[in-house]
């Protein structure tokens, strides 16, 4: 009689764990997530992380995200968001970077705007960052008003409109799905809540023509 009592708690200790475990694995939306009302532009990543440089959350969860995105491969978009008038320089530092080839060190990005190890300010202080990163200054400040770097700022202007950004970091899935750090608890449940959309979710369909 006793082992079948310890069989009947041990069963129910289980049950109680399945169902914990079941139910951290449900997300519903318009809780955990929100669907936009026009999805963004076809071609985007399947993630999409909006960010600003400023931004201390953003900057603690760079690392983390492009591990899960290698682990899980999932490719992760990086958005700089911002206005027509605010946020910009951000914004423009790290579409110049990538029209450089020096996306690798965009990272570096958040440690001027949030470090104090740089005691320049203005155009003196990120030319210190470009000493630092390798980056030749009249290439990097020629590149900084070209036509290619307007572009991409206009298309992350663009971006950040249609997804309804309003505070950093953010997450679009598929084009569709928006995730927000004011609803999530811990950076776990942020990696399970992606999985499930990038995974279970459908990307948008494209627009009727």
């Amino acid at each position: 009689m006793l082992q079948v009592t310890r069989f009947l708690a041990s069963l129910a200790l289980l049950c109680l764990a399945l169902g914990a475990q079941a139910e951290q694995t449900t997300f519903t939306e318009g809780k955990d997530y929100t669907l936009l009302a026009t999805p963004l532009p076809s071609g985007v990543a399947p993630v999409s992380m909006f960010f600003y440089y400023g931004c201390r959350t953003c900057y603690q969860l760079a690392e983390p995200m492009a591990a899960w995105s290698a682990e899980q491969k999932i490719p992760l978009g990086l958005v700089p968001a911002h206005t027509e008038t605010g946020l910009v320089d951000a914004a423009r530092l790290y579409h110049t970077l990538a029209a450089l080839g020096q996306i690798e060190h965009y990272r570096a990005g958040y440690i001027l705007f949030q470090s104090q190890q740089h005691k320049a300010q203005g155009e003196d202080r990120v030319n210190e960052f470009l000493d630092e990163i390798g980056q030749d200054r009249e290439q990097f400040w020629a590149a900084w008003q070209s036509d290619a770097v307007n572009q991409r700022l206009a298309g992350s202007l663009e971006l950040t409109r249609l997804a309804g950004i309003s505070s950093t970091p953010a997450f679009i899935v598929h084009g569709r799905y928006k995730v927000e750090l004011a609803v999530i608890e811990n950076v776990d449940q942020l990696f399970e809540l992606l999985e499930y959309l990038a995974k279970e979710k459908t990307a948008a369909p494209p627009p009727s023509a």
